[in-house]
């Protein structure tokens, strides 16, 4: 399992180095006071997206058939890539934190009960992308899947647009019990995904 998560990252480092900048571009405007709905939820997007982007260049490359051949069973190599998810969010989230958690000091104090609100409402956003789009990938691949990806992506992407000041009013009307419920929203989402990724994937031939 670590060598599967090693070649993970490695991929990520290979291929997804413009979507790293992205995610960095973003944050920085986030944190420097440009808080928008859109400006918050893209990057976590695209750190929900990045295992969907790997298994295309897994496919292309011809890792399925060679993985056969390896000492690994196929719930691993699905556990990989979820592995690889959790991180890039988890990673998103802090930054995310970090950087309004900074700006809002700079503003005259920390509202703990909005900047959890805020991540647990992101971390629902970035888990429900992949948990939607990883069984469907896993089940048919990379390219016949392409159109479901592009959809998901399309449609959450309008939605973040679209949010407005949706963040805001949040910030003002919600409780900080409301984080915590989001928050498993998020892990039941993705262990949801998670199982039927591996029946999925157990099933196809490669």
């Amino acid at each position: 399992m670590k060598g599967l998560l090693r070649k993970e990252f490695l991929l990520l480092w290979a291929h997804c180095r413009v979507l790293l900048l992205i995610m960095a571009v973003f944050l920085v405007a986030a944190a420097a006071g440009h808080a928008s709905a859109f400006i918050l939820a893209y990057p976590v997007l695209l750190a929900g997206v990045v295992s969907v982007t790997l298994i295309s260049y897994d496919e292309r490359s011809g890792w399925n058939a060679y993985s056969a051949a390896l000492p690994c069973t196929r719930a691993q190599l699905v556990t990989a890539k979820y592995a690889l998810l959790l991180c890039c969010l988890a990673c998103c989230l802090l930054l995310v934190g970090v950087g309004q958690g900074v700006r809002m000091a700079l503003a005259g104090g920390v509202d703990w009960r909005a900047l959890l609100t805020l991540l647990g409402l992101l971390a629902v956003l970035g888990a429900a992308a992949p948990a939607i789009l990883l069984p469907i990938v896993f089940r048919l691949g990379a390219e016949k899947g392409r159109l479901a990806y592009y959809l998901v992506i399309i449609v959450f992407c309008v939605a973040a647009a679209l949010g407005g000041d949706a963040v805001d009013v949040l910030w003002a009307i919600s409780p900080i019990r409301l984080a915590l419920p989001l928050l498993l929203c998020a892990v039941l989402l993705l262990l949801l995904s998670w199982r039927l990724s591996i029946r999925f994937y157990r099933r196809r031939e490669l």
